[in-house]
Protein backbone atom coordinates (compact mmCIF):
# COMPACT_ATOMS: atom_id res chain seq x y z
CA UNK A 1 0.00 0.00 0.00
CA UNK A 2 3.20 2.43 -0.13
CA UNK A 3 3.69 2.19 -3.58
CA UNK A 4 0.85 4.81 -5.29
CA UNK A 5 -0.87 2.98 -8.04
CA UNK A 6 -4.04 3.00 -10.63
CA UNK A 7 -5.65 -0.73 -10.52
CA UNK A 8 -8.23 -1.45 -12.66
CA UNK A 9 -9.74 -5.00 -11.68
CA UNK A 10 -12.09 -7.25 -14.01
CA UNK A 11 -14.66 -9.21 -12.27
CA UNK A 12 -13.16 -12.42 -10.45
CA UNK A 13 -15.59 -15.05 -12.19
CA UNK A 14 -14.02 -17.27 -14.74
CA UNK A 15 -10.29 -16.34 -13.29
CA UNK A 16 -7.87 -17.02 -10.65
CA UNK A 17 -5.90 -13.67 -11.44
CA UNK A 18 -8.32 -11.17 -10.86
CA UNK A 19 -7.64 -10.48 -6.80
CA UNK A 20 -5.26 -8.65 -5.31
CA UNK A 21 -3.43 -9.04 -2.08
CA UNK A 22 -2.29 -5.71 0.03
CA UNK A 23 -0.50 -6.44 3.30
CA UNK A 24 -1.80 -4.71 6.35
CA UNK A 25 0.50 -5.73 8.24
CA UNK A 26 4.20 -6.33 6.85
CA UNK A 27 4.41 -10.27 8.17
CA UNK A 28 1.51 -10.97 6.71
CA UNK A 29 -0.46 -11.69 9.40
CA UNK A 30 -2.87 -8.73 8.51
CA UNK A 31 -3.94 -8.88 4.81
CA UNK A 32 -6.62 -6.94 2.87
CA UNK A 33 -8.15 -9.29 -0.53
CA UNK A 34 -9.76 -7.46 -3.26
CA UNK A 35 -12.00 -9.03 -5.72
CA UNK A 36 -14.75 -7.90 -8.36
CA UNK A 37 -17.81 -9.68 -8.43
CA UNK A 38 -20.57 -9.08 -10.46
CA UNK A 39 -23.59 -10.63 -11.36
CA UNK A 40 -22.44 -13.74 -13.52
CA UNK A 41 -22.11 -17.85 -13.19
CA UNK A 42 -22.09 -18.47 -9.06
CA UNK A 43 -22.91 -14.76 -8.15
CA UNK A 44 -25.80 -14.59 -10.60
CA UNK A 45 -28.13 -13.44 -7.75
CA UNK A 46 -25.86 -11.25 -5.80
CA UNK A 47 -27.95 -8.26 -4.40
CA UNK A 48 -25.43 -5.80 -5.62
CA UNK A 49 -22.28 -5.88 -7.84
CA UNK A 50 -18.64 -3.86 -7.20
CA UNK A 51 -15.26 -4.47 -4.88
CA UNK A 52 -15.52 -6.51 -2.03
CA UNK A 53 -12.58 -6.02 1.08
CA UNK A 54 -11.81 -8.97 2.64
CA UNK A 55 -9.94 -8.55 5.42
CA UNK A 56 -7.77 -11.76 6.68
CA UNK A 57 -6.64 -12.17 10.36
CA UNK A 58 -5.45 -15.30 11.18
CA UNK A 59 -6.09 -16.92 8.38
CA UNK A 60 -10.04 -15.80 8.83
CA UNK A 61 -11.44 -13.48 6.49
CA UNK A 62 -13.84 -11.31 7.57
CA UNK A 63 -16.25 -8.71 4.68
CA UNK A 64 -15.33 -5.07 5.41
CA UNK A 65 -18.55 -3.75 4.15
CA UNK A 66 -18.82 -0.33 2.47
CA UNK A 67 -22.24 0.61 4.86
CA UNK A 68 -20.40 0.30 7.81
CA UNK A 69 -23.23 -0.15 10.32
CA UNK A 70 -21.95 -2.57 12.70
CA UNK A 71 -23.54 -6.06 13.98
CA UNK A 72 -25.72 -8.05 11.85
CA UNK A 73 -28.54 -5.41 11.09
CA UNK A 74 -25.82 -3.71 8.86
CA UNK A 75 -25.73 -6.66 5.64
CA UNK A 76 -29.88 -7.13 5.59
CA UNK A 77 -30.61 -3.23 6.48
CA UNK A 78 -27.98 -2.30 3.31
CA UNK A 79 -27.52 -5.01 1.39
CA UNK A 80 -26.88 -3.22 -1.89
CA UNK A 81 -24.46 -0.68 -0.24
CA UNK A 82 -22.07 -4.03 0.57
CA UNK A 83 -19.61 -3.47 -2.27
CA UNK A 84 -18.04 -0.35 -3.26
CA UNK A 85 -18.31 1.92 -4.30
CA UNK A 86 -21.74 2.38 -2.63
CA UNK A 87 -23.93 5.60 -2.11
CA UNK A 88 -22.54 5.34 1.68
CA UNK A 89 -18.73 4.92 0.45
CA UNK A 90 -16.30 5.21 -2.58
CA UNK A 91 -12.98 5.13 0.11
CA UNK A 92 -11.30 2.95 2.39
CA UNK A 93 -8.89 4.41 4.61
CA UNK A 94 -7.40 4.75 8.19
CA UNK A 95 -10.21 7.97 8.44
CA UNK A 96 -13.36 6.35 6.82
CA UNK A 97 -15.99 3.71 8.30
CA UNK A 98 -14.78 0.78 8.27
CA UNK A 99 -11.65 2.14 8.67
CA UNK A 100 -8.45 0.05 7.05
CA UNK A 101 -6.82 0.50 9.97
CA UNK A 102 -4.94 -2.88 11.35
CA UNK A 103 -6.99 -4.87 13.84
CA UNK A 104 -3.67 -5.53 15.28
CA UNK A 105 -2.23 -2.61 15.94
CA UNK A 106 -0.03 -0.49 14.06
CA UNK A 107 0.87 -2.13 10.60
CA UNK A 108 0.70 0.14 7.46
CA UNK A 109 -1.71 2.91 6.37
CA UNK A 110 -3.84 1.62 3.44
CA UNK A 111 -5.27 4.05 1.66
CA UNK A 112 -7.69 2.89 -1.22
CA UNK A 113 -9.56 5.67 -3.13
CA UNK A 114 -11.74 6.43 -5.56
CA UNK A 115 -13.29 3.28 -6.36
CA UNK A 116 -15.38 3.50 -9.45
CA UNK A 117 -17.51 0.89 -11.41
CA UNK A 118 -16.96 1.21 -15.05
CA UNK A 119 -19.68 0.85 -18.32
CA UNK A 120 -18.23 -2.90 -18.73
CA UNK A 121 -18.22 -3.71 -15.53
CA UNK A 122 -14.68 -3.54 -14.28
CA UNK A 123 -13.88 -1.87 -10.73
CA UNK A 124 -11.32 1.22 -11.16
CA UNK A 125 -9.13 2.91 -7.35
CA UNK A 126 -6.36 3.95 -6.49
CA UNK A 127 -4.13 2.49 -3.87
CA UNK A 128 -1.06 4.06 -1.46
CA UNK A 129 -2.95 7.77 -2.66
CA UNK A 130 -3.77 9.44 0.90
CA UNK A 131 -6.00 11.85 -0.44
CA UNK A 132 -7.60 12.31 -3.74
Amino acid sequence: PTVKQKVILAPIEGTKAECIKVLVKRDGSEYLLLENRCKAGFDLDLPAEGLLIWRVVGNRPILEESHGVDGPSGPRMFMNWVPYPSKANNAFTPFTTPSSKSQLGGGLPVHITNIRRLEDGRITFQIGYEFQ
